[in-house]
């Protein structure tokens, strides 16, 4: 009788550690047959089939002019310049920064396929620095089109702030040595997980529906009800009207016969 019969007629039940490791124990090699199919599926698909990206960044800085040398007029222009980092990564996300980009590597990429492969973004804590990250389908591409950034945004800044303050480049483009995604062994290991989990519940589903009872522990467990005998499983044996014969007896019988 199987969980679902003990639910429907109000039984309680209780699986043991001891069932649990034993139906584990018996479905662990189905598991792990399909974490493995499952991880290879992906990883050749990861491989194969999904385009690899690779990424490039610069690092910028704005730059305050001071009217004096004072400390005051220092910390006056720090503060400035914090806050013009949201303003210029703005600036430099719209439609005018991209569209001017798009002119300068003489129709390449269009405005709309610039603004998804590059991203400015400001650091998590104050500071006169951001950075832009630029993806591409090669290390040349994205190597090259970082340094397209880096020469346009300084100027398009310039052009759309009058408040006198610069953007510099700190840091120039390296050329990527490996694709930023797709990131194969994550996927592959993720795949993997996944499939030796849905296994671990495939194998606990069926074990928690079958309703056949293979043990007089079964019976003795649900019911309460003492076995007193039990019908032997005469597997690789044939029955007659004298009685069992095995089969394995056949051949014996019949060399003696043919001596």
């Amino acid at each position: 009788m199987s969980k679902r019969e003990r639910i429907e007629t109000n039984e309680e039940y209780e699986i043991s550690l001891r069932e649990l490791v034993h139906i584990f124990r018996k479905g662990f090699l189905l598991m792990v047959v399909a974490a493995i199919v499952v991880g290879a599926v992906v990883f050749g698909y990861s491989k194969v089939f999904i385009p690899k990206t690779y990424t490039s960044q610069i690092k910028l800085y704005v730059e305050v002019p001071r009217d004096n040398n004072g400390a005051s007029a220092s910390l006056t222009a720090h503060n400035l310049a914090i806050e013009l980092v949201g303003t210029y990564v703005e600036m430099l996300n719209s439609n005018e920064f991209f569209d001017r980009l798009s002119e300068e590597v003489d129709g390449a990429y269009t405005s709309a396929e610039l603004k998804s492969k590059i991203k400015f973004s400001s650091a998590d804590t104050p500071t006169e620095l951001f950075t832009a990250k630029v993806d591409a389908s090669s290390p040349t591409a994205a190597q090259t089109l970082a340094d397209t950034v880096g020469k346009l945004a300084p100027e398009v800044v310039s052009s759309l702030s009058n408040i006198g303050a610069e953007v510099k480049v700190v840091d120039e483009a390296q050329l990527p040595s490996a694709p930023s995604s797709p990131n194969v062994m994550r996927n592959t290991l993720i795949a993997a997980i996944a499939g030796f989990a849905v296994m671990l519940i495939i194998v606990y589903a069926k074990e928690m529906l079958d309703t056949k009872i293979r043990y007089s522990s079964d019976m003795t467990e649900i019911r309460s009800i003492p076995v007193l005998s039990a019908v032997p499983d005469y597997e690789g044996c044939e029955f007659n009207l004298f009685g069992i014969k095995s089969a394995d007896e056949e051949p014996a019988e019949s060399e003696a016969e043919n001596g």
